[in-house]
C-alpha cells in the first residue's frame, strides 16, 4: 500500500523597504513615548533640582541670566543625548524601538553587525535633526528606498508583514 501526503503551503513574509510615512510615523510615536517615559522626568528633575520654574523659562529671562542659559543648554543637551540613547539601544539590541514595533517595520544590519551604525544613523535623528531633511533624500533617490546614511552604513529599514509568499507544494 503506497501512503501520499499533502504539505500544506507555509507562509513566509517578504521584508521590504518601509515607506517614508510609516518610518515618519513610528519616529513621531517615538518622539511621543520618549517625551513621556524620559524626557518629561528628566525635565522634572533638572527644574526641581535647579529652582528654575516654567514661568522662568522664556526667552527674555534666560537671556538675562547667562548662567541660567547654560544650565538650559546643558539640559537640553542632554535630553538629545538621551534621545540618540534610546533610539540607538532599542534598535541595536531588538531591532525595533515602540513606535517601529506599533508600525510593524525594523532595522536590520546588512553588513557586518556592529553597534556604531546604529550610532550613527541616529544621530540625524537626534543631534544632527537640521540635516536629516537631506538624508531623507536617499529615500526618495535611492534604488533601495533607504537614506544615504544607512545605506552607507550597511543597515536597512524594512516593512515587514507587508508581502506574503506561499511556498508551492511539495
Amino acid at each position: 500500500m503506497v501512503e501520499y501526503s499533502i504539505t500544506m503551503p507555509e507562509h513566509e513574509l517578504l521584508p521590504s523597504p518601509a515607506p517614508l510615512t510609516k518610518r515618519a510615523l513610528a519616529f513621531i510615536i517615538d518622539l511621543m513615548v520618549f517625551n513621556f517615559i524620559i524626557y518629561s522626568p528628566f525635565m522634572a528633575a533638572f527644574q526641581a533640582s535647579s529652582g528654575i520654574t516654567d514661568e522662568l523659562l522664556t526667552i527674555e529671562y534666560i537671556t538675562l541670566n547667562p548662567e541660567i542659559l547654560g544650565a538650559v543648554i546643558g539640559a537640553l543637551g542632554a535630553s538629545l543625548v538621551l534621545l540618540l540613547a534610546y533610539l540607538t539601544l532599542f534598535e541595536f539590541f531588538l531591532g525595533i524601538t515602540v513606535g517601529k514595533q506599533f508600525l510593524k517595520i525594523k532595522v536590520v544590519s546588512i553588513k557586518e553587525r556592529s553597534f556604531i551604525p546604529f550610532i550613527a544613523r541616529n544621530l540625524f535623528k537626534s543631534l544632527l535633526f537640521p540635516l536629516l531633511p537631506i538624508d531623507l533624500l536617499g529615500i526618495i533617490f535611492s534604488k533601495n528606498k533607504q537614506r544615504f546614511t544607512d545605506e552607507a552604513l550597511g543597515v536597512s529599514v524594512l516593512s515587514v508583514g507587508r508581502i506574503q509568499l506561499t511556498r508551492g507544494l511539495i
